[in-house]
């Protein structure tokens, strides 16, 4: 009870009952040092607090920091927070930052509890770009009380690039120019990191995409590098840029390019070749061989022509050379067959393999298949000179008789490009030969002529084929 004097003169002397609830101030101290943890350029630094109120009220925790030894404090942007009891969240347009709520209960016992708050240095109005002396200071508010500040110990906060690598150079290319190597050398003059927190190295990119979009492809720490190409192309860019422990690299990469690879040489796996021959079969008539070709690949440089040869001297100088797609061999060996190699040389001189084609010769006097007539004559006819089946004939007529005449049906199978000449004649001792048909033109299919003659008269007919 307390006694309360007034002066009222009825009732000078009071007593008012009063229930008292004695609290305690929140308690937090850092359970690590703050640090800058990001190492990818993001400027996050760690701020770890231990939380406890024995009152087991919901906390609230302001997170400051300084530049300047204490002089002035700024707020810190919180990225995340994060708590060992509870969840939390953040709002950074008020302090405290970390909210709803920090809880010290854990059944109805007062508990610690652990919260990491993750502060973005490169956030808010006045970024961080380098500070060698950041010192951070937490409070918790229990919506009471503030508690005793802690203030962390000096530590960096390093947000600056390093310079930029400069003299950077390639000594195994030259730009703009073809190479058959894959393999590219490269150096540069190393970089500084100023009082920042210090190189980790370099970051190297090959690329044959658009040299302003930097892709790191290998990180090395000296000043040299070594790197292979993907493929053959024109466009081949080198960057570099230096890298410090935590993430922050050289604003603009320093490019060299375009570099032009061939290292692969001349694809046959789409070539073919085409050798003049008959018409009638794979032969030709004659110690001449006359030949094309078509397909042969090269994706970067380009062929510069080909060689060619009886023997496969692909991957080499072993035959004659030509820029042209055709080519002439002479003296081959008559009555058998022969196989002709191609095989193609690229700009830069590598040689690819190479692709074939065969063909029969034949000695134009001779008879290869021995059916009378030599391969010459067999050329003229139409018929195959290698196959003894083929010959110059026509089938047995269709023969029809309608009173005083009769009707004869000539069919023949025909070459194309052939002139067929059908001759009559009453008398076998007779050379009147008189034409009954003339130089009609070979289908390829089976021709036909009617022929009427008098049933009273003898009849002979005779077929005839020459070359246009």
């Amino acid at each position: 009870l307390w006694n309360i004097t007034s002066n009222d003169p009825e009732t000078p002397t009071n007593s008012i009952e009063l229930l008292i609830r004695v609290r305690s101030i929140p308690l937090l101290d850092f359970t690590t040092s703050p640090a800058q943890v990001s190492t990818n350029g993001s400027g996050l630094v760690a701020i770890s607090n231990t939380i406890y109120d024995i009152d087991k009220e919901a906390c609230e925790l302001e997170v400051l920091y300084s530049t300047n030894a204490g002089a002035t404090w700024s707020t810190a942007i919180i990225y995340s927070a994060n708590a060992s009891m509870g969840d939390v969240s953040i709002t950074n347009d008020t302090t405290p930052q970390v909210t709803a709520i920090i809880t010290t209960n854990a059944s109805a016992v007062p508990a610690t509890n652990y919260v990491t708050a993750t502060w973005a240095t490169t956030n808010g109005s006045a970024p961080i770009l380098l500070s060698t002396n950041t010192i951070v200071r937490t409070r918790l508010w229990d919506g009471f009380f503030w508690s005793i500040a802690a203030t962390s110990q000096p530590f960096m906060v390093d947000n600056e690039a390093p310079t930029m690598p400069s003299s950077f150079s390639v000594t195994s290319h030259i730009v703009s120019t073809w190479s058959t190597q894959d393999v590219i050398y490269t150096r540069w003059i190393g970089s500084s990191d100023g009082s920042g927190g210090g190189l980790i190295g370099y970051q190297i990119a090959l690329t044959n995409a658009n040299p302003s979009s930097f892709n790191v492809y290998t990180t090395c720490t000296e000043t040299q590098a070594v790197l292979t190409s993907w493929s053959n192309g024109t466009n081949w860019w080198l960057a570099v840029r230096a890298v410090d422990i935590y993430g922050n690299a050289s604003p603009t990469p320093s490019f060299l390019g375009p570099f032009m690879i061939d290292a692969d040489p001349p694809s046959s796996s789409n070539a073919v070749m085409i050798i003049v021959g008959s018409a009638f079969g794979n032969y030709t008539l004659g110690t001449v061989v006359t030949s094309s070709w078509a397909g042969f690949f090269d994706d970067a440089s380009g062929i510069s022509g080909y060689y060619y040869d009886v023997v496969d001297g692909k991957g080499t100088t072993n035959g004659t050379w030509t820029t042209a797609t055709n080519a002439e061999l002479s003296g081959l060996q008559i009555n058998q067959t022969s196989t002709i190699y191609v095989w193609a040389r690229d700009n830069l001189g590598l040689i690819g393999s190479s692709t074939n084609a065969s063909i029969l010769l034949l000695d134009s006097g001779g008879d290869f298949d021995g059916d009378g007539l030599s391969n010459a004559q067999e050329e003229i006819t139409g018929t195959a000179a290698d196959d003894i089946a083929s010959v110059f004939s026509c089938f047995s007529p269709d023969i029809s008789v309608t009173g005083s005449v009769t009707i004869f049906v000539f069919n023949w199978p025909s070459a194309l490009s052939r002139l067929y000449n059908l001759y009559t004649t009453d008398s076998l001792y007779e050379t009147n030969w008189s034409h009954s048909v003339t130089n009609i033109i070979g289908t390829g299919d089976i021709m036909a002529h009617t022929n009427i003659v008098d049933t009273n008269k003898p009849g002979y007919f005779k077929l005839t084929v020459t070359m246009p």
